[in-house]
């Protein structure tokens, strides 16, 4: 018993080194906690957005809005959370991978 859970502690602990190069310091630890609940929500760039979502945003109702954050989702459904503004204007826009508009806010 003692071995399974020393196995256990090391492998989250390699797990966690491994993740903390990886995300930017500032949201490791939540990415990590948030990851191994089974949810996720991690900060990506625009450029990692699917083919699919940069293809909407292209589109004349989102091109003149400028992008301020992107989020990958994995909670029931998988999703991309953009948050962006247009002069004073500020809006969460909710896509899925096929960029198909789920919800805005």
């Amino acid at each position: 018993m003692k071995n399974i859970i020393l196995i256990c502690a090391i492998a989250l602990t390699i797990t966690g080194a491994i993740s903390a190069k990886v995300f930017n310091s500032q949201n490791a630890i939540a990415s990590i906690s948030t990851f191994l609940q089974g949810d996720a929500k991690i900060q990506i760039r625009p450029e990692e957005l699917p083919a699919a979502v940069k293809k909407t945003l292209a589109d004349d109702k989102y091109n003149q809005w400028e992008i301020t954050a992107v989020f990958w989702v994995k909670s029931k459904t998988e999703y991309y959370e953009i948050m962006m503004k247009k002069e004073l204007e500020n809006k969460v826009f909710k896509f899925n991978k096929e960029g198909k508009l789920i919800e805005e806010v």
